[in-house]
């Protein structure tokens, strides 16, 4: 099971290698728990290290929030699309804009883990990291149900 304050030094385990912030949401965007990577930014070039400034200028809160709620319209797409009962929960979804990698992945019962990264954080790594710590996260919340 996991306690309260294990949780961001369980999120921090994700990051690194352009990972800078992880979270864990519940489905109505609520933070149970953030990890943000406030290192300096030494050994970043101008170009990184500026990327790494526009990503951690969005609130923990309001990306929760944005987050939760674009799973809920892939969730919803997905039912529409399939048909009822034919679409499970999301698996994972990781989403590039022009500074970041935005990555979610379910942890089983309406929980999210989310990982945001830099654009040249590698692909595989984010969804590796993302798979891992979701089913982690997920075995340790199955206790509480």
């Amino acid at each position: 099971m996991i306690r309260a304050r294990r949780v961001p030094p369980l999120l921090s385990r994700a990051a690194g290698h352009g990972i800078y912030r992880v979270l864990l949401l519940d489905s109505d965007g609520e933070i149970l728990g953030h990890y943000d990577d406030e290192g300096d930014g030494a050994g970043l070039d101008a170009a990184a290290a500026g990327r790494k400034e526009r990503i951690m200028a969005v609130g923990a809160a309001a990306l929760g929030s944005i987050v939760t709620n674009v799973v809920g319209d892939y969730d919803r797409a997905g039912y529409d699309l399939l048909g009822m009962g034919a679409a499970g929960p999301l698996g994972s979804l990781v989403v590039e804009t022009d500074a970041a990698r935005i990555g979610v992945s379910s942890a089983g019962g309406g929980y999210y883990v989310v990982c945001v990264a830099d654009v040249t954080a590698e692909l595989g790594l984010v969804r590796s990291r993302l798979a891992a710590l979701g089913q982690h996260v997920g075995e340790s919340l199955s206790l509480l149900r």
